[in-house]
């Protein structure tokens, strides 16, 4: 499923780690020491990345040996997928008879097919994370002291790989004092992930005046966007709709894992919420963007994916009241845990923040389907749900990916054009249409300094972060052109409430829409 995108273009923030990667290449112990401008103005990287470098160390060593070209480096993090999809089925042998149930449920799901075809942190922490899981279980089940050392380790590279995967250490040792045996020596080998942690700290403190694990931390507590207050009603209906969206075989799964009355009820909580949501002014943050004809649609696709959402976590608190189990509070954790950081904890809701409730609830999925006892026919009916569940995750991915390739070819298109030139290409905007056309030699302006001159070229693109708008006497439009993006289904557009990457785009980590096109401007830049 994931070898059609293997040439798919860079995008959001995989630019930081192959910038970060090309630096470990030169300075493998000063991963962060170089300059980037990725919010207007040069920075420290150490100041704008908010990810541990593991990811960027795996991209230089794949590159050293495979190159850098986006088939080489996409197919190396199909690996970490594979992992994680193999490891999925191994971890559900040990909580459910249906193991290959909850691996498929788990990963045809939109979030895991499109956090794939990125070169970002977000599959190769859950690589480590269900490796992490599987050695703890398979110590504490063995008493065997290498598989729960190993553990600790994999803890640990969890966490540099995406500091999220520290929360494993608490995780794990809740599981292990809610066994019934209670190995409580076992504890003492999560002080390997807290001792690399510590040293990272310390290491990156040295390296660039203060420690990066403690200012992630801050930097999540204390900035959001500005679209959605944090904690308020609005709020919850995002996170929910991000967690039914993104894990949308819930949705397909709906009447195997519950009964009629309960779809029914939740087929009304939809209706309510979609009235309540289009009419009601306390939600009106969620549709700024959104365009006027767009509203009503996006109102009911809110409310049936939050209404999904709300059944992933009732599907934990089921799971938890009728085994009360080490095992049931492991995945209640891990999938409450996980919501709650999504939707209140992080700096913004986003898809590849839900990407580590895939795991827990496709095994909560299986144990639902397990309890219920299905008849043999019925399990041949879950093939159905499963094809519809795949076609839906491939066609998230397939319209990121486009969205992505429309930026390389819009930057490739501009480079050709306008650069080579003895004036300067400037642009505006980041992401994939920043790295590519660095790529070609042009250079992001400076908003500090604006330090161009009179004859140089400025090229922007629509769907992007941090674009900036020239004083309208500096510029005159040389040309504009359209790129065919997204159809059917999107992403990253605010008109249409998509916001995968971030909610300050959108409400939903997809939506429906018609033919999405991305706009780029070339300007000349006149005299200041």
């Amino acid at each position: 499923m994931l070898l059609p995108f293997a040439s798919s273009a860079f995008r959001v923030d995989d630019p930081l780690f192959l910038w970060a990667a090309r630096q470990i290449q030169a300075h493998p112990l000063d991963p962060y020491g170089f300059t980037v401008n990725w919010y207007g103005e040069p920075m420290a990287m150490s100041e704008v990345t908010k990810n541990p470098p593991l990811a960027s160390y795996y991209l230089a060593v794949v590159a050293s040996v495979i190159g850098w070209s986006e088939t080489a480096l996409h197919s190396a993090f199909f690996l970490a997928s594979l992992i994680v999809a193999i490891g999925a089925f191994f971890l559900a042998r040990r909580f459910t008879d249906r193991p290959l149930l909850a691996g498929l449920a788990a990963v045809l799901t939109p979030v895991f097919l499109t956090c794939s075809v990125t070169v970002m942190s977000d599959v190769l922490l859950m690589a480590f994370w269900i490796v992490a899981v599987l050695l703890w279980t398979r110590g504490l089940a063995r008493s065997s002291a290498l598989s729960l050392a190993a553990a600790g380790l994999a803890m640990g590279a969890a966490a540099l790989t995406k500091y999220f995967g520290m929360t494993l250490i608490p995780l794990l040792a809740v599981f292990t004092l809610a066994k019934p045996s209670r190995r409580l020596a076992s504890l003492a080998y999560l002080l390997i992930p807290i001792a690399i942690l510590a040293w990272y700290q310390w290491a990156t403190a040295r390296l660039y005046g203060r420690g990066l694990l403690l200012d992630a931390v801050a930097y999540g507590a204390t900035s959001q966007t500005d679209a959605i207050a944090r904690f308020s009603l609005a709020k919850t209906v995002v996170i929910c709709a991000f967690a039914g969206g993104c894990l949308s075989t819930l949705l397909f799964l709906a009447r195997a894992l519950w009964s009629w009355r309960a779809v029914a009820g939740g087929a009304l909580l939809t209706l309510v919420i979609g009235v309540v949501l289009a009419t009601s002014p306390a939600f009106d943050r969620l549709f700024v963007q959104v365009a006027s004809g767009n509203v009503a649609l996006v109102a009911a696709q809110l409310a049936l994916w939050t209404s999904v959402g709300i059944s992933a976590v009732a599907l934990a608190i089921s799971d938890l009241r009728a085994r009360r189990d080490a095992e049931s509070i492991l995945l209640a954790l891990w999938t409450i845990g996980t919501f709650i950081f999504a939707g209140f904890v992080n700096w913004t809701t986003n898809g590849r923040s839900i990407l580590p409730m895939c795991v827990p609830v496709g095994i909560l999925i299986a144990r639902r389907i397990e309890r219920g006892r299905i008849s043999r026919g019925s399990r041949l009916g879950l093939v159905t749900p499963l094809v519809v569940a795949a076609l839906a995750a491939v066609a998230v991915a397939w319209s990121d990916s486009t969205i992505a390739n429309a930026a390389r070819a819009g930057a490739s298109r501009i480079a050709a054009q306008y650069g080579g030139r003895r004036s300067t290409l400037w642009f505006f905007g980041h992401w994939g249409f920043q790295y590519y056309l660095e790529e070609h030699g042009a250079r992001p302006i400076d908003v500090a300094t604006a330090d161009f001159q009179e004859g140089d070229t400025l090229a922007t693109a629509s769907t992007n972060a941090n674009n900036y708008r020239m004083p309208p006497e500096w510029v005159r439009v040389r040309e504009t052109f359209d790129l065919s993006s997204a159809t059917g289904v999107t992403t990253i557009d605010p008109k249409a409430g998509g916001g995968f990457y971030a909610d300050g785009f959108g409400a939903l980590p997809f939506a429906l829409t018609g033919k999405s096109t991305e706009r780029f401007e070339v300007f000349d830049l006149l005299r200041r």
